[in-house]
């Protein structure tokens, strides 16, 4: 009798106590993922709850990742961006809007929501919501609800980053709409409608600006284009082989006025396409890359390189092997031009990267080849026999140990030196003395190696402490790893800010070295 009665007294303190554990605020939305037409514009409802009982001001961070396809490699592309967003007290709603795409991709959008309370910050993160851009949605949307989740933060600073990818507007926008309030008199009513009308003017204003630099600097990289040598030569090739511009193709990509991608499609009479992509780098165009498809343009292939006899070898040898080609492309840069030949089994049973492939540097004009190589799983079948003979002799090795062991009666006992054993690798240790390294990089002006050793810091610690050891890349990391929402975006945002240091396309800034410095050091020695 006393246990049920104390049983009773747990159950009705734990309820008693729910309510106060509730999250302060909590986002909520009815599905992970999305679905729209390509060329539609996608509007995502996310409904708030705030317990707070007065409305808090604070900053709207998202993030937008996908992975982009050209000429056989796959690369990544992200976007950051923070606003300021008031949420009123009691229930409602706002919609992420002007998210679109032309062609078929998929979106990750993360978003999350800091501000403080009472001297304290704190971060309400909703999590990832997937967004599917297809030829036709219709019945694929359905109810998946997904509930944010609020914990404290020690910063509540953000780091506003911008990249755009091929027929992809970077332009969204966070508009407050059809949002309710409870338990709220008149007067405070208006007060908080008229400063949702201020941020949603505040933020139209941003993303147009916003929008009419991009403009600008597409429209600085369309005269690029236009003006430059490499990509003229590179048409001017197309060209002679019957290939013109398709209408309306030319996509761009800007990072600067500067700097940023471009792809370009092209088709001949035949009906035949071909796409030409490439890098704009300090106003002009670092490379140049066609891809196409060997079986049906043959005629593309460098004449240079049928004619070459270790090419012609290589191809044979494939070609006797049951392997067909199946994409080529030709990167031309300033300084020599880069071919590429992918092959695949004819069978179908395609093996992905370990897919024999023919790689060729030539000249600029195409004429001379400096070098021809194949690259492919090697076979080991003569290996076979070298593994029986090891067998029999360890076999052999097992029974004379078994006879001197048990049946040798003269026995003698084989003292052996102590054997030295190597400390055990300490990845806390070798993370710090990489930030230390990246702090001297630092004060000696060395901001490459610095950004450069300290992200390198941060994938020795992730992968040896929640993966094999092996130190990882930045999409592995993402891919492999569990960490939580927050970890996540700070751990990717570190990881961005270093890469952009270390390849030459971000300045670096002694404030935030330090601060991922810290964050790194902080993480090491939890």
């Amino acid at each position: 009798m006393k246990a049920k009665i104390l049983l009773f007294l747990l159950i009705a303190s734990m309820l008693i106590v729910a309510p106060v554990l509730a999250d302060d605020i909590t986002f909520t939305t009815e599905q992970r993922d999305y679905y729209f037409n390509t060329g539609e514009t996608a509007e995502i409802p996310i409904e708030y709850l705030n317990n707070l009982g007065n409305s808090v001001s604070g900053q709207m961070i998202y993030t937008t990742a996908e992975g982009v396809n050209s000429g056989g490699f796959t690369y990544s592309s992200s976007s950051t961006h923070s606003t300021s967003l008031t949420i009123p007290s009691g229930t409602g709603n706002f919609y992420l809007t002007r998210l679109t795409s032309y062609s078929e991709k998929v979106i990750d959008l993360d978003i999350s929501f800091q501000y403080s309370d009472g001297g304290s910050s704190k971060t309400v993160t909703l999590g990832t919501i997937t967004v599917h851009f297809t030829s036709d949605s219709t019945g694929m949307n359905s109810q998946n609800p997904q509930t944010s989740q609020e914990s404290a933060t020690s910063s509540s600073s953000s780091s506003s980053q911008s990249s755009t990818s091929q027929q992809y507007s970077t332009t969204i926008s966070q508009m407050i709409g059809g949002s309710s309030t409870q338990q709220a008199s008149s007067s405070q009513q208006a007060l908080q409608n008229n400063q949702q009308n201020y941020n949603s003017d505040a933020l139209k204003s941003q993303m147009e600006a916003r929008s009419n630099e991009i403009a600008e600097q597409k429209e600085a990289l369309s005269d690029v284009l236009e003006n430059d040598d490499l990509f003229s030569s590179v048409e001017e090739k197309l060209s002679e082989e019957g290939f013109e511009p398709v209408d309306d193709s030319e996509s761009i990509s800007p990072e600067s006025s500067t700097d940023g991608t471009f792809t370009k499609d092209y088709s001949n009479p035949d009906g035949s396409s071909v796409t030409l992509s490439g890098n704009i780098e300090n106003g002009e165009v670092s490379s140049a890359e066609t891809s196409f498809d060997p079986t049906e343009q043959e005629s593309l292939i460098p004449q240079s390189l049928l004619e070459n006899t270790t090419y012609q070898g290589y191809l044979k040898s494939l070609t006797d092997d049951g392997f067909v080609s199946t994409s080529a492309s030709i990167n031309y840069t300033k300084s020599e031009a880069l071919f590429n030949q992918t092959f695949a089994p004819a069978s179908g049973d395609d093996n992905g990267e370990n897919n024999p492939f023919i790689n060729a540097t030539l000249t600029n004009d195409l004429e001379n080849i400096t070098s021809v190589q194949l690259t492919r799983d090697a076979n080991y079948s003569w290996l076979i026999p070298v593994f029986i003979i090891i067998l029999a002799v360890v076999l052999c090795a097992a029974g004379w140990f078994v006879y001197n062991r048990y049946f040798w009666k003269n026995e003698v006992e084989e003292i052996l030196p102590p054997v030295s054993r190597k400390p055990a690798f300490s990845y806390r240790e070798y993370a710090e003395k990489l930030l230390r390294e990246a702090e001297g990089a630092f004060e000696e002006g060395n901001y490459v190696i610095a950004y450069g050793f300290a992200g390198q810091a941060l994938r020795v610690y992730l992968s040896n402490r929640y993966y094999k050891g092996t130190e990882m890349t930045n999409e592995e990391i993402f891919t492999k790893i569990a960490l939580s929402n927050e970890t996540r975006w700070a751990v990717k945002t570190i990881l961005d800010d270093c890469a952009m240091v270390e390849f030459a396309k971000g300045a670096p800034d002694t404030d935030r070295f330090e601060e991922i410095v810290s964050y790194i050091r902080k993480m090491i020695a939890e």
